[in-house]
């Protein structure tokens, strides 16, 4: 792993050679007991995969990985803070979640020790999707960056856009993807074996405005946590990583242009499904697998376009023209839900705010 730490601090140089690399700036702590604070968040697509981590604690990975935000789904987050430790809680979608309450009771603890507070936090999260139900659209990403950005409003009262470094690094604590929703477009997480905890942060490396997005949502029983374990035992792991960073050194070089990034989407989804399939993960669904056949075929019969996958069978379509999603989506037999990339969070809900403050206050303090 040392070569690779060496390659991070490389990649790290010559972005802020570059002027890409923001450092976080100063946050004055100062919470008010009750006071309720929104934070919204967009999933991500992977651009370079991501899979694996170098420090599953704080979430730092084995290499940098790049996305981009979309609106398939929106996160609306409340936050409030309480003196009394011990009492944290994450209502989701209306019903108290256990298992999100441990992920970020591994979140807080940490958060807490950075910033000596020893109160508690809640929150309640409500998602809202443009589909029924899918695997693979980033909805955690979403559920993490609000999370962040509710979180940093309580602690500080300051807008989070002014902040995006920090909070993006409270995102990660949640959630590893969540690091890149808060930065928006398209943006690189910078994480490596060694780096230095408060340095994992994502950056914005464009603003995506020359791609055209859409998705097809499929659903799937499979589970993310497992595949980061098992995909960092196939044998083609290190050269994918190896990989990654000599593609983002060029990207960084070639100023992250659009039409290259969509590209890679595409190559990076066989390589990462292809490592997954060596140790027995199957990602597509029949409906899936039917729908990417029907577009290898239409290539040759509509414009150019690329498809990717992240660990689900979704599916996301990049295109430079958003015509050729339709001409596509005709030429298939299938919907593709036409999506935009993001830059900001979503707008605050108010009927979401008042089913939050029904919940919170009903749960007490």
């Amino acid at each position: 792993m040392a070569d690779l730490k060496e390659l991070g601090y490389t990649l790290k140089d010559r972005l802020v050679r570059n002027g890409f690399w923001v450092p976080p700036g100063p946050v004055t702590v100062q919470p008010v007991e009750y006071e309720l604070n929104y934070g919204g968040g967009y999933p991500i697509t992977g651009i370079e995969k991501f899979l694996g981590y170098f420090d599953p604690v704080v979430n730092i990975a084995n290499f940098p990985s790049i996305s981009v935000a979309a609106n398939y789904s929106s996160a609306h987050c409340y936050c409030r803070y309480l003196k009394k430790p011990g009492n944290d809680l994450v209502i989701l979608d209306g019903k108290k979640q256990d298992s999100y309450t441990r992920r970020a009771n591994k979140a807080l603890s940490f958060f807490k020790s950075l910033f000596s507070l020893t109160g508690s936090f809640q929150f309640y999260v409500q998602r809202k999707k443009r589909y029924e139900s899918a695997k693979g659209l980033g909805e955690s990403a979403a559920v993490a960056a609000s999370c962040a950005r509710a979180l940093y409003r309580t602690i500080s009262f300051e807008d989070p856009s002014r902040n995006l470094p920090l909070v993006s690094r409270l995102a990660r604590l949640v959630s590893g993807s969540g690091t890149r929703s808060v930065s928006g477009g398209v943006s690189l997480w910078l994480s490596f074996p060694y780096i230095h905890e408060p340095e994992s942060y994502a950056v914005r490396v464009s603003d995506g405005d020359k791609i055209a997005i859409g998705f097809i949502p499929f659903k799937s029983g499979a589970t993310t946590e497992n595949m980061h374990i098992l995909a960092s035992e196939s044998p083609y792991y290190q050269a994918w990583v190896s990989m990654k960073f000599n593609r983002i050194l060029d990207l960084l070089d070639r100023k992250f242009p659009d039409d290259l990034m969509m590209r890679i989407a595409e190559s990076d989804m066989f390589l990462m499904h292809s490592l997954l399939l060596s140790r027995g993960i199957y990602l597509h669904t029949p409906e899936s697998l039917s729908a990417l056949e029907k577009m290898i075929s239409a290539r040759k019969k509509v414009g150019e376009f690329f498809f990717t996958a992240d660990t689900g069978p979704s599916i996301v379509v990049f295109s430079s023209d958003e015509h050729t999603l339709k001409d596509l989506s005709e030429e298939i037999g299938h919907r593709i839900i036409g999506a935009k990339v993001v830059k900001d969070e979503p707008e605050e809900d108010m009927a979401i705010r008042k089913r939050a403050e029904e919940a919170l206050e009903s749960h007490g303090s």
